[in-house]
């Protein structure tokens, strides 16, 4: 094996990981929509790599259930289903809640500052009306509560589920109405754990995930009768 040859077996894994975080970004912020189908070929040329970075890192987004074989048409972008919302969003709450209780029982920590500055960084992503923005600041809001926790597990548990969950947000944040409604929630839930008391911290961080889950389960219901009305009136 010459030194060009191994090179480019040390390159390749960068390449796909590269295309795997643009692809997961355009999903993720709507870029690629529901339904949309893949086209290898343009990927390439969108992204000035060969098909077969392209061709890896679609086989691991289909392992993960970001895209889906649909027969002549190839792979497309997969749908967000209602009843994986919910299943999702019971296990954020579940774990959400726990590491709010451990916060206010650790109330020691000082959290406060760092959770302030979240807060505010948040409005302003609101203000500014961009998804990129305030999905970056959700997740940083929810990562510093499981930071906060001082249970490592906490975020390696969601982090097997945080590009699903990311994508889910970046559903729910094109609702402009409920993009404030989130950041009003996040306030009650940084305050409920500086309170001290655990149950209230729980029940602050458990009530915002599963209202987040209704509307967004709301609108995709929503959405999905609309297709069907559409799709009736064209047959």
């Amino acid at each position: 094996m010459n030194a060009e040859d191994s090179m480019k077996l040390k390159i390749q894994p960068q390449l796909t990981e590269l295309v795997y975080n643009a692809l997961v970004d355009a999903i993720c912020e709507g870029k690629l929509s529901a339904g949309e189908r893949i086209f290898q070929e343009k990927l390439a040329k969108q992204f000035g790599v060969s098909r077969q970075p392209i061709q890896q890192a679609l086989m691991l987004l289909k392992k993960q259930g970001f895209v889906d074989s649909s027969g002549s048409q190839g792979l497309i972008v997969t749908s967000l289903e209602s009843s994986f919302v919910e299943n999702i969003y019971q296990i954020r709450s579940a774990i959400d809640g726990l590491a709010c209780r451990q916060i206010a029982v650790r109330l020691s920590l000082n959290i406060e500052k760092r959770g302030r500055s979240l807060l505010k960084t948040g409005h302003e992503a609101v203000e500014s009306g961009s998804v990129v923005r305030l999905i970056t600041a959700d997740m940083n809001f929810h990562r510093f509560l499981y930071e906060a926790s001082d249970n490592p597990l906490i975020a390696e548990v969601m982090e097997l589920h945080w590009q699903h969950i990311r994508r889910i947000m970046g559903a729910a944040l094109q609702d402009t109405v409920g993009q404030s409604i989130i950041w009003d929630e996040h306030e009650a839930i940084l305050t409920a754990t500086l309170s001290g008391d655990p149950d209230k911290a729980e029940l602050a961080a458990r009530a915002h995930t599963e209202q987040t889950a209704k509307r967004l389960i709301a609108s995709l219901t929503a959405g999905q009768i609309g297709a069907k009305r559409r799709n009736a009136r064209m047959a």
